[in-house]
């Protein structure tokens, strides 16, 4: 029995292609973009002191390049995640792009 579920289990991992992998890339890069974009979101309301200081620069440093590659990944990837990975990097990258040339 535990032999026939190894089988299975091997058969199911051969089939997974690395485009499927960067299909969840791109989900967890639009995931993590957003997260920062929330982050700098709080930060610019509540705790900001002066304008563009040292955080927002550190937030245009990551999120752009993460929101870039998760729309790379989106763009070859072939899974279910790959849509809303795609999107949701792109809105991201929008945001970052259009709040550095705002400053």
């Amino acid at each position: 029995m535990f032999q026939q579920a190894n089988r299975y289990m091997s058969s199911v991992d051969a089939k997974r292609e690395w485009r499927s992998y960067a299909a969840w890339g791109s989900l967890l890069c639009g995931s993590v973009g957003l997260v920062l974009t929330l982050a700098v979101a709080i930060y610019i309301d509540f705790g900001q002191k002066r304008p563009f200081d040292v955080w927002e620069a550190r937030y245009f440093i990551t999120a752009a390049p993460v929101s870039f590659l998760g729309v790379i990944l989106g763009a070859i990837g072939k899974d279910t995640p790959r849509m809303a990975g795609l999107v949701l990097s792109a809105l991201v990258l929008l945001r970052v792009l259009g709040g550095a040339f705002a400053v």
